[in-house]
């Protein structure tokens, strides 16, 4: 999966995607951008029925990648 910082974004506030049992790798810093791709990699406007693979990309320089089923 190639993920670039200049994709597309999510609209909308970058926190209002909520992950159950997600661990914190950031500390207090702000998500400052997410974005949502499929399991073919392709950039989603949000969660999506299926696998989805959120990344997300702190404040201060920190990226976070997990995986959610929907």
């Amino acid at each position: 999966v190639n993920i670039s910082t200049d994709a597309p974004q999510i609209s909308g506030d970058p926190g209002d995607i909520s992950v159950p049992g997600a661990t914190v790798v950031a500390g207090d810093a702000e998500v400052v951008a997410v974005q949502v791709y499929n399991a073919a990699g392709i950039q989603q406007n949000g969660l999506q029925k299926g696998l989805n693979i959120v990344r997300k990309l702190y404040a201060n320089g920190a990226v976070e990648v997990i995986k959610v089923m929907k």
